[in-house]
Order: C-alpha cells, then structure tokens, then sequence
C-alpha cells in the first residue's frame, strides 16, 4: 500500500506544481487594461520603429504588470493551507469518525445553510457575473465545494449502514436522492448547472456501485432528461451553447468562440509548444483560460507531450484511488474512496472533454491546476480522506486481492444458522 501513497502523493504534487506554473504564465502576460500616458508614448515609438501595432507589441510590453505574481502567491497559499489539511487528515485522522450518524447529517446541514446563505448578501452572499455562489468566509468560499464531498461521505455513511435495502427502489434509490436534492435544488438556483448535473451523475455512479439496481434508474433518469430538456427549451443561453457545440465552425465568431479558440490553442502548440509565456489565445482571445480552459493554455506554451502526461496523471490517480477503494477492510471505507476518486476522475473528464469540444461547454474546473482557492483546498482535504483511508483501511489479509467480500442479502435480514443431520445412532 505505500507504493500506491507514494504515486497519489506524486501525482498531485506534479499537478499543483502544473498548475501553478501554467497560472503564473496565464496571468502574467496581459497587458494591464489602465496603461498611462509615458507608457503609451513609449510602446509608440517601440512600434513604429518595428512597424507593429500597439495591441501586437503591447503583450510584450506591459510594464510593472504583478497581475501574474499575485495570482501565483494567492494560488500557492491556498494550496499551501490545502496541504497541510491533507498531511493532517492523512496522518491523524481516522475516517471512522466520519461514520457516526451524526456526522453525515451535520455536514448537509451546514452544506444547506452555506449554499442559502449565498443568496442574501448580508449573510456574506457574493454575486459575481450574476451568478451567486460564494459566500464570505474571510476568503471567498464556494460552498458547492463542501456540497460535493459532503454527499459523498453521506452516501457512503447510507451504504454501508444500510446494505440490505441499497437494492430496493425506494428505499434504496429515491429516498438518498430525496435527502441531497435541496442541496442539488440550491446549487441549480445560483445558477451553476454544470456543478448540478455533475452531483447527478456522482451520486448515480455511487449508487450503481453500492448495489442499487441499474433498472431502476429508467424512471428517475426519464423524469430528469423530461426536466433537461424543458430547461435547456426555455434557457436560451445554454440552448445556444447546445447548438454551437454541434456547429463549432460555424459560430466560432459568436458564442462558439471560446470551444474554438481553445482547440487553436492546442493545436497552434504541436508537439513541444511555442514555449512558456509566448501563448497568444490567452490575450483576450480565450476567455476563462485561467479557471475552466487553463489546459489548452498549457498545451499552447508547452505542447502535447506535457498534456499527455497530465492525463497520465490523472489516469495514474484515479487508478490509485479505485486499487485503495478495492482494498479497504470495510464498506464505508471502501465507498468513501470510491467516491472521492470519481468525483476527480469524473471533473478531469468532463474538463478535458469541454476544452477538447467532446462535451459541451459547462462551467467545470480542472481539479489541482484551475485557479480556485475553495475548489483546491476540498480537494487536498478530499485526498487527505483517500490518504487515510490507505493507511487505516487497507487489509492485511492479501494486499493483492480484492477484500471487498460480498456479503448475501440474507445475512443482513436474518440470522441463518447450519444444522446436522442426527446420525442413526442418535436417532435411536
């Protein structure tokens, strides 16, 4: 098992580091948007000597410009606090704990109050770009972020309380997903529909996991694609990202400018990249390239090569998290590191796949590289949890096969005990 501590630790490391670097180089280029008389005269001059134009030699220019430095030191102290949770929860926190009753049930509620409380600004709301998600924590908290491992471990408490009734419908499909819908409900309402369809499908694929019958799913499913599309019909701005997805080339001058400026950007950076900083799609050309569509900046700078090797690395994690999943002695262990290792493995897709044009776009970090400082930090304490789960849970019987021991129906109903048959001269 240490061997599988040592590639998660390696692999995060690696991609923090990764997205550091691409930050700083993100941020630091632009050109500053107040730019002062002296500094137009000069750039002036610069540009009729090389007969350039002052927006082509301003990204070069941009003088006393910190933007990036900053970026990088507030990026670098959330990550650093981020670590030192994760070192903390690995190493002195046992993820039993988490399996008392009360806790689940206490994190939805303080997941219910936070995710409300965005909404009313004396609360310590915050709208940014009409869209209500953070609240003032002394740092800018984004409470869908807690949301996200809070279900986790609440599906993973209902699991392996109740095992026997994870098959049944109602019991065991309806009524988890009744319990976590005014989250889901509240995180819909900010609006942020990529974070909802997200927890959809985390906490199908862990109910899928935990026994529940795939069956069962056609009604839920149906009612909420019937609800998808009613939405997407009346909601004109994602009715319109729907279709220029379908039609990227013709809208990459509208709204399908962003997919398409993205895949410019990794394509114009081949095999080795244009070189760190020299990328042109991140000057206004492609927005959101420091949170959502980062990657293809990297790709852009520093080349295919080094996105392979991040997809590696999210491959080789999220092979590390399901071995220490298979691995764990007991359920809740065993559904609490399932469920962390998807919900990484779950948004490195679905961020890899937007800014590829696989999958529409939706507003969805790229875990440990996009800037964020509550998004970075759930995910060092979400990797803390899966740390701890390696070093407490992991069995000592064979740590080559799979202990995850499939326990019958019957044995969590009634008590089944073995009887002989008496012998002929116990009958006489």
């Amino acid at each position: 098992m240490k061997h599988i501590v040592g590639v998660i630790v390696f692999c995060v490391a690696m991609l923090i580091a990764m997205g550091l670097l691409a930050l700083y180089s993100v941020t630091f280029s632009k050109i500053e948007k107040k730019t002062s008389a002296p500094q137009v005269q000069t750039a002036s001059k610069v540009t009729s000597a090389t007969n350039t134009t002052f927006e082509e030699k301003a990204w070069k220019v941009s003088p006393r410009n910190i933007q990036g430095m900053n970026s990088f030191k507030k990026q670098a102290q959330f990550a650093f606090v981020g670590a030192v949770i994760c070192v903390c929860l690995a190493l002195f926190f046992d993820y039993k704990f988490l399996q008392k009753d009360w806790v689940p049930i206490l994190l939805l509620f303080i997941c219910a109050v936070l995710l409300t409380a965005v909404f009313f600004p004396a609360l310590g709301g915050l709208k940014v770009k009409g869209a209500a998600r953070w609240v003032r924590l002394g740092i800018n908290f984004q409470p869908s972020e807690l949301a996200k491992l809070s279900i986790i471990i609440f599906l993973a408490w209902y699991g392996a309380k109740y095992p026997s009734i994870i098959r049944h419908f109602w019991k065991g499909l309806i009524l988890p997903m009744v319990i976590i819908s005014p989250l889901v409900l509240l995180i819909f309402r900010e609006p942020d529909a990529g974070t909802t369809l997200f927890l959809l499908a985390l906490t199908t694929c862990m109910l899928l996991i935990m026994g529940a019958r795939w069956f069962y799913l056609f009604i839920p499913a149906g009612l909420m694609g019937t609800a998808l599309s009613v939405w997407l019909y009346f909601d004109p701005v994602r009715r319109e990202r729907i279709l220029s997805w379908l039609d990227l080339e013709g809208t990459k001058y509208g709204v399908g400018m962003q997919g398409y400026s993205s895949l410019v950007a990794l394509g114009s950076g081949g095999l080795f990249g244009k070189g760190l900083g020299e990328g042109s799609q991140k000057m206004g050309f492609l927005p959101e390239d420091h949170t959502d569509f980062i990657l293809p900046i990297i790709g852009e700078e520093l080349g295919l090569f080094v996105v392979l090797f991040i997809v590696l690395l999210f491959v080789l994690l999220t092979a590390c998290g399901l071995k220490v999943a298979l691995r764990a002695r007991e359920r809740f262990g065993a559904y609490l590191a399932m469920g962390i290792t998807l919900m990484i493995g779950l948004q490195a897709f679905i961020n890899i796949g937007v800014v590829t044009s696989v999958l529409p776009n939706k507003g969805m970090p790229l875990p440990f590289i996009s800037r964020g400082g509550s998004n970075i930090i759930m995910l060092l304490g979400a990797v803390g949890l899966l740390l701890s789960v390696a070093l407490r849970g992991n069995s000592s019987k064979d740590n080559d096969s799979l202990v995850i021991e499939e326990e019958t129906l019957v044995e969590d109903e009634e008590n089944v005990f073995a009887t002989k048959k008496p012998s002929d001269h116990e009958k006489e």
